[in-house]
């Protein structure tokens, strides 16, 4: 068994409905979880639905993407390429399939948009090819959800 480094304490509160509010480390303000479009009709609430929130679905989409986008920033930052400041962005999309009834996420894209410098090109490609190894949330999920990203470079 390997030694715990973190434990995240996150309580969850039920509101009304699809609404619930979840109470993060480091949050002031509670996450909203609900319900909307596609979800929302899937489980036959669409018409109730009068203040859409993003879903637990999308959520765990996001945090995908943000984690891959920031362990690849990160990873270019420590090669003195710049990612910051809108150089760095990138698009999510997260497949969601029914499987027994069940919404489940089988698929997440993660399509990166970095502007830099042409004499980073080689740097950048080889840094994108090995950068899912390092993110938290991939090694957590990449085995029950197929996970690829893709890069865009664009000289600046």
């Amino acid at each position: 068994m390997s030694n715990i480094v973190y434990t995240s304490n996150i309580k969850i509160v039920r509101k009304k409905g699809a609404l619930r509010h979840a109470y993060l480390p480091a949050e002031a303000e509670p996450v909203k979880f609900g319900l909307h479009g596609d979800i929302a009709e899937h489980y036959g609430v669409s018409d109730s639905i009068d203040d859409p929130h993003a879903t637990t679905i999308d959520y765990l989409i996001s945090a995908v993407g943000g984690c891959l986008t920031g362990t690849f920033g990160g990873a270019l930052r420590v090669r003195d390429i710049d990612p910051d400041n809108d150089k760095l962005s990138s698009e999510v999309i997260g497949e969601v399939e029914l499987e027994d009834n069940v919404l489940v996420i089988k698929r997440i894209l993660v399509k990166y948009t970095l502007l830099s410098a042409a004499k980073d090109r080689k740097t950048i490609e080889r840094v994108h090819k090995i950068h899912k190894d390092y993110c938290a949330v991939y090694q957590s999920i990449y085995k029950s959800i197929d996970v690829t990203t893709e890069l865009n470079i664009e000289t600046i």
